[in-house]
């Protein structure tokens, strides 16, 4: 598994690169990227979607590690927000913290100013 690569800063040509020597047996630790899926439907409101996290810490056996962290969003509404704790995690552990928000659906000025009128009819 690729670790680290080296480019030329002119060329980009490859220089070097360093790879992990896995076991079967042994677990790892990597950077996974968060990806998510469907539409939320706080967005459609004109809610705005924020990722917070763009990667995730991952310990896993290598037969187990994830290519991605895929989150279903289609449930979140506007100011809600997904947490590590709120993600699926088989056959693998997530080692950020519980509590730390991953993917957020915010309030826009539009939005806010579309219920301050609702709210005065």
């Amino acid at each position: 598994m690729l670790k680290d690569i080296d480019f030329h800063p002119v060329t980009e040509i490859v220089y070097h690169c360093d790879f992990y020597e896995l076991s079967d047996d042994k677990e790892i630790v990597m950077s996974i990227p968060v990806h998510t899926a469907g539409t939320s439907c706080g967005v459609m409101k004109g809610g705005k979607l924020a990722y917070k996290q763009k990667r995730l810490n991952v310990k896993a056996l290598p037969a187990n590690m994830p290519s991605e962290i895929l989150i279903d969003i289609t449930n979140l509404d506007i100011n809600q927000r997904c947490k590590v704790q709120d993600i699926p995690a088989e056959n693998f552990c997530i080692l950020n913290p519980k509590s730390s928000e991953v993917i957020v659906v915010n309030s826009t000025r539009a939005v806010a100013a579309t219920e301050e009128t609702e709210s005065a009819e």
